[in-house]
This record gives C-alpha cells, sequence and structure tokens, in this order.
C-alpha cells in the first residue's frame, strides 16, 4: 500500500521534447526563456501546457488528487496510529490544513 504520492503539474522546461513540441502549439515561449536566461527575475513564470485547461484548473486538479489520496479513511486511520512525537503531529496537521486552502 502506498504511503505518498506526488502529483504534478507538467511545466514546458527548455531542452525537452515536450517543450520542443509546447513551442510548435504555442503552449511554451522560447523567447521568454531566452530574455530570463539573459537577465533572471524572481518573478518568472514557468510555461504549463495549457491546450485543454488553464493553469487555474490544472491546479485544482492538483489539488484535488491530493485531497483524494491523503483523505481516504484508511490512510488518515493508519497516519494517526504511525504519529510518534508532537513534532510529527504538527506537521500531519500543517499538510492538512494546505488540502484546504
Amino acid at each position: 500500500m502506498w504511503d505518498r504520492v506526488l502529483v504534478r503539474v507538467l511545466m514546458l522546461l527548455p531542452n525537452t521534447e515536450i517543450f520542443l513540441e509546447g513551442v510548435k502549439k504555442k503552449q511554451a515561449n522560447l523567447k521568454k526563456w531566452i530574455d530570463f536566461s539573459l537577465s533572471p527575475t524572481p518573478d518568472f513564470r514557468v510555461d504549463y501546457w495549457t491546450e485543454y485547461m488553464s493553469e487555474k484548473q490544472l491546479g485544482k486538479l492538483q489539488k484535488e488528487a491530493y485531497r483524494s489520496f491523503y483523505m481516504r479513511p484508511k490512510y488518515i486511520f493508519r497516519s494517526i496510529l504511525s504519529i510518534r512525537s508532537l513534532f510529527e503531529l504538527k506537521v500531519k496537521l500543517r499538510g492538512v490544513a494546505s488540502l484546504f486552502r
């Protein structure tokens, strides 16, 4: 039984096949990356594949995937039984809170 899950939204990063496909389909912007490499800024945002869903919709799906995994009764029960310290309890409570923000 799995006790962790990682769900990511596909990021279009340079020097990858998917990035080149994204450039062809206007999902990624090569000039944006060239400009960033010449003059990095902290507000730079990576492109996502938004041909069928918006970035916001993708984020909602990601959060729902996490909720559906971590909010299963069996998982919650096992997780509670595995707590061995106050620190671990705090970490788990922070994780649960992040599922509902």
